[in-house]
């Protein structure tokens, strides 16, 4: 599979769903692991499938999406891809989410936003 060709989630449909998370609550500030603060937009009924990605947001002011999909046809494992946003995707970003980002940047440690992809990702 060749990264560079590989579109992880299309920032129309990452902001549809952060918006949509964001108006039913369900985005949160949490700790997944020591020393690591997590905004997740995971949902009970999304659990079961074999794709998730996160956005992490970092101090520094860039977003990085991480893919993670089992590819059980050729590899028969695991298989993880990243993506840092360019600004045109950073802009299409739901808004609300600002004052969040900011009260956690604001602690010195990276954002991370978990959820669980609904589509399959698309060549470009």
């Amino acid at each position: 599979m060749d990264k560079q060709n590989f579109s992880i989630i299309a920032p129309e449909a990452l902001a549809q769903m952060l918006q949509k998370k964001l108006a039913e609550g369900e985005i949160e500030i949490g700790f997944a692991q020591e020393g690591e603060n997590t905004m997740s937009v995971v949902t009970k009924d999304e659990y079961n499938t074999d794709q998730e990605f996160s956005l992490h947001y970092h101090s520094n002011g860039f977003f990085e999406i991480v893919y993670r999909f089992y590819d059980d046809d050729h590899t028969g494992g695991w298989i993880i891809l990243s993506h840092i946003l360019s600004e045109e995707e950073i802009r299409m970003l739901p808004e609300g989410l600002q004052p969040l980002m900011a009260k956690v940047a604001h602690s010195g440690n990276p954002i991370k936003i978990t959820g669980r992809q609904l589509a399959s990702p698309n060549k470009i």
